[in-house]
């Protein structure tokens, strides 16, 4: 394309006229004889990012409640390694008002609940995007006895303090189908 060429071309798209098809005006421009302006160029380079510009603008997302719930199976999380954020409490859970309290040691005696007050483990952990989330897994009752999904369930935790995991707790889940070879993809 030659320079001509290339300024009718600059020019069209400002909103002049071309040269060599001055007297053809679109339809759709009608009588309008109004002074048309040409648009501003803009210099994009001033507003570029710069990639060794490291800005911080020192924004922190303040978490007011950090729900206790099971990781969900549609998600990878990972379990805080440091002991700091893991710990044996005791637990009272009321089902019907799917409430968790820690009880005091001191009041244990007192508690009339014994049924629904147990020793559980509490992990902190976090989903892959950083949402936090704490879960309660159940430590061996007074006899010694785990349940075999409670025993799982710290194994998983203890290996999600080393990588990020992906729980799955039913054994009719689609992935475990397609490792057994009963459904194929």
């Amino acid at each position: 394309m030659d320079n001509t060429e290339k300024k009718s071309l600059d020019d069209l798209a400002n909103g002049e006229k071309s040269e060599s098809k001055g007297t053809q005006d679109s339809v759709n421009a009608g009588g309008n004889k109004a002074k048309q302006h040409k648009k501003p160029k803009i210099d994009l380079e001033r507003v570029r990012a710069k990639a060794d510009q490291q800005i911080d603008l020192g924004v922190t997302t303040e978490y007011t409640l950090i729900p206790i719930r099971n990781p969900k199976p549609d998600e990878f999380f990972m379990c805080m390694a440091d002991e700091e954020y893991s710990m044996d409490a005791n637990i009272l859970s009321l089902k019907t008002d799917n409430e968790w309290y820690l009880i005091d040691p001191d009041i244990l005696p007192d508690i009339q609940l014994e049924s629904q007050l147990k020793v559980m483990t509490i992990y902190m952990c976090v989903t892959m995007s950083s949402t936090p989330f704490v879960t309660c897994i159940p430590q061996p009752d007074e006899m010694g006895k785990i349940n075999s999904w409670h025993e799982s369930g710290h194994r998983t935790m203890e290996e999600a303090k080393q990588c990020w995991v992906f729980y799955i707790d039913d054994i009719n889940h689609p992935v475990l189908q397609r490792l057994r070879g009963e459904v194929m993809s």
